[in-house]
């Protein structure tokens, strides 16, 4: 907390000039990136993202470089670079005092070209360098999840006297034409389109999803197919209404999307997936639940607890509901229901990958999917990639990479604990 209150304290927002500035530059000028001047032999942070990035350099340096006197600190707990993650998260979104002050730019700019931080490590085993510790450190399955339920706040995925319920209709309402949701249709268009612009534009994940696996629509689609389902009547149907009135005939839908090279909009993506939306209505409430508990299994994981029991029980019945699909499966040997189950395995996979690091699971290991319960050639569908423009030197060093396993950053609110509000001062 110390570095981060030295940070904190000498980089200021300038409110009259819309600047971030140093109170002492020497502490931060050997961080600097930017071009020399004249005949100074330092190097200049004269942009915001300079200081920015200044300021991150600083925080590895003192906490995980190689003479830091923190090295048995950061050796026994790697979790601070979730702070670091989260104080640089809210330096490049709290104000955009910059058109690129992204997070997508952030990464491209300095990160993946820094020599500083693939700079070899000595003292945190497991990692070769503070680019290593922020690609592997992130776990890309939290995130859709936490995206999943901020839609689920604001719409609700339980009718509520046989109507839908919304909560918070704010939240969606810029995903709308005139920036107001006003049928049932357009809300659950705007959290769809919400879902897809977190997960497949620069909406705080990076890289996007797309960069590594495009299945992550199963879920949005499942998702979607469940919602549109929950309010069917025998008059009418909802899902061919809606890919009539919204994805066929809506701008947003169609707006270009860079970080995909092979769909140019979300139409087109969701007409290469669109098997998905249109499964057998009885079959998606059970696809639905099993995601929506492997979710809570992500959401509520902690590699602390020296208890796993509870853990342990729910994965259990994850499973149970998995090899109840799979039965299912069996019978019918639907392509877009072997897809999901693909998705839904691999990323329990990766959650018992995950687990297995941990004390916790040790004493509680969970329940694995037998081998012949898995769809054949899961693989294929899992590590299918569809890299966007401007990732190519992200793509060699991530190997082996599934849907729930990706370097990222993550937009984060107003921050908790660590005295960082004193920047706005």
């Amino acid at each position: 907390c110390k570095k981060f209150q030295d940070l904190t304290t000498n980089l200021k927002y300038d409110s009259n000039n819309n600047n971030l500035k140093f109170k002492d530059d020497d502490t931060f000028k050997e961080y600097c990136t930017g071009e020399k001047s004249g005949e100074n032999t330092d190097k200049n942070c004269d942009k915001n993202t300079d200081k920015i990035n200044a300021g991150c350099l600083f925080l590895f340096n003192e906490i995980f470089g190689n003479s830091t006197s923190f090295s048995f600190i950061a050796k026994g707990n790697t979790n601070i670079v979730e702070y670091i993650m989260i104080w640089l998260s809210y330096m490049l979104n709290f104000k955009k005092i910059e058109e690129n002050d992204t997070i997508k730019h952030f990464y491209e700019t300095y990160i993946t070209k820094d020599d500083r931080y693939i700079t070899d490590i000595n003292n945190v085993s497991g990692y070769k360098s503070y680019r290593d510790l922020i690609d592997k450190k992130q776990n890309l399955m939290s995130i859709y999840c936490e995206k999943f339920q901020e839609v689920r706040n604001s719409l609700s995925d339980e009718l509520s006297s046989g109507s839908y319920k919304f909560n918070d209709v704010e939240f969606l309402n810029k995903y709308c034409d005139s920036n107001t949701c006003q049928s049932d249709l357009d809300k659950i268009s705007a959290g769809c389109l919400y879902l897809l612009d977190q997960f497949y534009k620069n909406g705080g994940i990076l890289p996007p999803p797309a960069k590594n696996n495009i299945n992550i629509v199963d879920y949005i689609l499942i998702w979607l197919n469940y919602m549109l389902n929950l309010g069917k009547s025998k008059e009418k149907d909802n899902i061919q209404d809606f890919y009539r009135d919204y994805i066929y005939n809506y701008d947003k839908y169609k707006m270009e999307i860079n970080e995909l090279s092979d769909y140019d909009n979300y139409k087109k993506l969701l007409d290469k997936k669109n098997d998905v939306l249109n499964m057998d209505s009885k079959i998606v409430p059970k696809l639905y639940k099993a995601f929506k508990s492997l979710c809570e299994m992500y959401t509520e994981f902690d590699e602390n607890k020296e208890d796993c029991t509870n853990y342990s029980e729910k994965a259990k019945e994850f499973v149970k509901q998995y090899e109840k699909l799979y039965e299912d499966y069996n019978k019918t040997k639907d392509s877009s229901y072997k897809k999901v189950l693909c998705t839904l395995s691999a990323d329990y996979d990766n959650l018992i990958k995950k687990c297995n690091d941990t004390q916790c699971c040790k004493t509680s290991p969970l329940p694995t999917i037998e081998t012949e319960k898995i769809p054949e050639n899961c693989s294929e569908q899992t590590s299918e990639k569809t890299y966007g423009t401007g990732y190519d030197e992200l793509s060699g060093e991530i190997s082996e990479v599934t849907l729930s396993e990706s370097s990222l950053f993550y937009v984060v609110g107003p921050i908790f604990g660590l005295g960082l509000s004193i920047i706005l001062h």
